[in-house]
């Protein structure tokens, strides 16, 4: 923390992207509490899942469940926008419970969210597709053109996942 608290020094707030893993034993609290503290302090998040590879000595651990990735997206999402955590949400269990307004406003307003969803690697970034699986699902998107193609999915996904987790 102190290593990335001097390089906001010598950066500046903002430009300085901490590159975070969801699904690596932590719960959706563990890794938003961390988010809200990096933010806090002027960093910026890229946020990615585990992705298992053949051959490593992690290849059986399985990829992080895709709704709990898709609440994490979205309270970065919502961190980033300023929002405070208990604004957001509370937690139970180590889940997310997001609170009905949030919740309202996704679903009445999804396309407002949808960059929630983008890859969000440092600026550039050259590899949109870097742990994902053409089979999907899809855990971060290029471009919003491509969830407005895939809107019906996206929608369908994103109730699905924020259905029962609310406040």
């Amino acid at each position: 923390m102190r290593f990335i608290s001097e390089a906001i020094e010598v950066f500046g707030e903002g430009n300085v992207y901490v590159h975070l893993i969801r699904g690596l034993g932590e719960t959706e609290e563990d890794i938003i509490r961390l988010m809200d503290q990096l933010i806090g302090m002027g960093a910026n998040i890229a946020l990615f899942a585990f992705t298992p590879i053949k051959g490593t000595l992690m290849q059986g651990v399985k990829r992080p469940d895709i709704c709990s990735y898709r609440r994490v997206q979205l309270a970065r999402y919502l961190l980033l926008k300023g929002y405070r955590l208990s604004e957001i949400g509370v937690f139970y269990g180590g889940r997310l419970l997001l609170h009905k307004d949030i919740i309202h406003d996704i679903i009445e307003n999804p396309r407002k969210y949808y960059s929630a969803l983008l890859t969000s690697g440092c600026p550039g970034c050259n590899r949109p597709f870097y742990n994902e699986s053409p089979r999907g699902p899809y855990y971060n998107y290029p471009s919003t053109r491509m969830i407005e193609r895939m809107e019906e999915i996206v929608l369908k996904e994103l109730e699905r996942c924020i259905k029962g987790a609310r406040v």
